[in-house]
C-alpha cells in the first residue's frame, strides 16, 4: 500500500474541501466581519478558533486563507511548468545557441535567491494575487527548464526517438506526441514538490506585506499574531495558520513521494512505517 500517496492526497484534498466550500463554511465575512468589545477573545462556542485583530474570526479567516493559498499554488505552479516545459524542450532538442541562450538565462536567475528576487519584484508592483503569480513565475520556471532539458537530452537518443526522426516527422509532432509523454512522470513529481514551495513563498511575502494585499491570508494572519507571541493567552492567533501551513506542505510533499514510488518503477528509496 502507497501510505505517503494516500496521505498526502488525503490531506490535499481535505485543504481543497476548505478552500472551495469556504464561502459555505465561513461564518462571517474575514474582511468586513468586526467585534471590538471582544477583540484577541480566546475560542469560545460563537467563534471556536477565537477572535483575533478588530474581533475578526480566525476560522473564516483560515478557511479564505487556504482558498488564496491553494490558487496560488495552483496558477503559479502551472504558468511555471508548462514555461519550463516549453523552453526545457526547446532548449535540449534543438540545442546550439538556443540551447545557450535558455541555460544562461537560467544560470542568471538561479544566481539570485529565488524569494528575494521575487520580494524585490513584489515590492515595485501593486499588492495583488495576479503580481505575487508573477513574482514567483519569474525564476520559478527554472527548476522545471533543467529538469525537462536533462530529460530529454536522455530520451532523444532512445532507438524509437531516432526512427521517427528517420520517417521524417515535424519536430513539433516528435516532441508534443513522443518525446513529452515520457518525461511526464518527472515533471508531476517536480510540480508537486514545487507547490509546497509555492505555498511557503506565498505566505512569506503576505508576512512581509509584500504579498496579496488586503486579503485574507495565513501569512497575514501569522503577521498580526507575531506582536503577541508573549502573551500566552493570545497564542489562538498564531497556531491556525501555522498548522495549516504545515499540514498542506506536508501534504504535498507526502503526494509528492508517493508519485515517486507509484510511478517510477526503479524507486528503491525510503519505507514508510506509519
Amino acid at each position: 500500500m502507497n501510505k505517503p500517496l494516500i496521505i498526502g492526497f488525503s490531506i490535499i484534498l481535505f485543504m481543497g474541501s476548505l478552500a472551495l466550500l469556504a464561502p459555505f463554511l465561513a461564518p462571517y465575512d474575514p474582511l468586513s466581519f468586526q467585534d471590538l468589545a471582544h477583540e484577541y477573545a480566546p475560542p469560545n462556542t460563537e467563534h471556536f478558533l477565537g477572535q483575533g485583530e478588530r474581533g475578526s474570526d480566525i476560522f473564516s479567516q483560515l478557511v479564505y486563507g487556504a482558498r488564496l493559498s491553494l490558487i496560488v499554488a495552483i496558477i503559479t505552479t502551472l504558468v511555471t511548468c508548462l514555461t519550463g516545459l516549453i523552453l526545457g524542450s526547446l532548449s535540449a532538442y534543438f540545442g546550439s545557441w538556443i540551447d545557450t541562450l535558455i541555460m544562461r538565462l537560467v544560470d542568471m536567475l538561479l544566481a539570485f535567491p529565488g524569494i528575494l528576487f521575487a520580494i524585490c519584484i513584489a515590492a515595485f508592483l501593486t499588492p495583488s494575487v495576479a503580481n505575487v503569480i508573477l513574482a514567483l513565475s519569474v525564476t520559478g520556471w527554472t527548476s522545471y527548464a533543467r529538469l525537462v532539458r536533462g530529460q530529454i537530452l536522455s530520451v532523444k537518443e532512445k532507438e524509437y526517438i531516432l526512427s521517427v526522426n528517420a520517417l521524417g516527422l515535424s519536430h513539433s509532432r516528435i516532441i508534443l506526441r513522443h518525446i513529452w509523454p515520457n518525461i511526464f512522470t518527472p515533471l508531476l513529481v517536480q510540480a508537486s514538490f514545487g507547490m509546497a514551495s509555492v505555498i511557503i513563498a506565498e505566505t512569506s511575502l503576505s508576512f512581509l506585506g509584500v504579498g496579496v494585499g488586503d486579503v485574507s491570508s495565513w501569512g497575514l494572519m501569522i503577521d498580526q499574531a507575531r506582536g503577541h507571541l508573549l502573551n500566552t493567552s493570545r497564542l489562538h492567533l498564531l497556531f491556525p495558520p501555522l498548522i495549516a501551513i504545515m499540514l498542506t506542505v506536508l501534504g504535498f510533499n507526502f503526494l509528492g513521494d508517493g508519485l515517486v514510488q507509484k510511478l517510477d518503477p526503479t524507486f528503491k528509496g525510503r519505507k514508510y512505517v506509519l
